[in-house]
């Protein structure tokens, strides 16, 4: 392996680590500290290897990112990830909900997984549909686009979610994920086309590394609030505990 290969797994894994666990240890705790500190030195060791090394095969080639001006890669790479991050966003929020306002805490679990599968039968479709109309619609930006505004719209109005709006929520984390379905696949395509032939495999490995680590920053981005949350309400319930309960008042 190359010693560029090297100091990247040494940056990239610790990198992960500091994010994972942010939804177990509080932000100044030294397990978050230490792994972040330590990735982004071997990570900026990586950066100053590619550029200044002078490597024969360097793994991240800059004309790959500037490429008509970050056009041709980096833009779709950069919406391959924003993508991803919308996934996982759902993906955590849609089965809060369910546990929250549909199967009374988790309790009804069967009805739990039934109205878990809308979201994975839509992303189905959406791969499909992009399958049998994307060739013929052509205008792959525009595509993309349109499938991303159908990801983001659909998903945003699951803010809008209370326990008596089940079917409203059910039809928006469909449609949402419709759309995130024929946005991944095509977003995905999309980066490796802006490189020749020969990178094929450089932007196939870029992109995955965009990718894993949006939906890995995106989870714990989610997770942390909800985490603080479930937090509070437990300190709440302890104070609540030690309260004098109120003595109704007589006539």
């Amino acid at each position: 392996m190359q010693s560029g290969g090297l100091l990247f797994i040494a940056g990239a894994v610790p990198i992960l680590m500091g994010i994972v666990w942010t939804n177990v240890y509080s932000a100044s705790d030294a397990h978050i500290v230490a792994p972040l500190c330590v990735g982004f030195f071997f990570l900026a060791c990586f950066v100053a290897w590619e550029t200044f090394g002078k490597t024969k095969h360097p793994l991240t080639p800059s004309y790959v990112f500037t490429s008509s001006h970050g056009r041709d890669f980096t833009a779709p790479a950069i919406a391959l990830a924003v993508v991803n991050m919308f996934y996982y966003s759902s993906s955590i929020l849609w089965p809060t909900m369910i546990n929250v306002f549909y199967t009374k805490g988790g309790t009804d679990w069967r009805y739990g997984i039934a109205l878990s599968l809308p979201q994975g039968c839509a992303i189905t479709l959406g791969a499909l549909m992009l399958t049998a109309l994307g060739r013929r619609i052509r205008n792959w930006q525009w595509q993309l686009t349109a499938s991303v505004f159908i990801m983001v719209l659909f998903g945003s109005l699951l803010a809008l979610a209370t326990p008596t709006n089940k079917g409203l929520m059910t039809a928006f984390v469909f449609l949402s994920q419709t759309g995130y379905g024929w946005a991944i696949y095509l977003s995905i395509a999309v980066s490796q086309m802006g490189v020749e032939h020969k990178n094929l495999g450089l932007s196939g490995g870029i992109s995955g590394v965009f990718r894993f680590a949006a939906g890995s920053s995106s989870s714990s981005i989610i997770v942390s609030p909800l985490c603080l949350l479930t937090f509070i309400k437990s300190q709440l319930l302890s104070i609540r505990r030690f309260l004098p309960t109120p003595s109704p008042s007589g006539p």
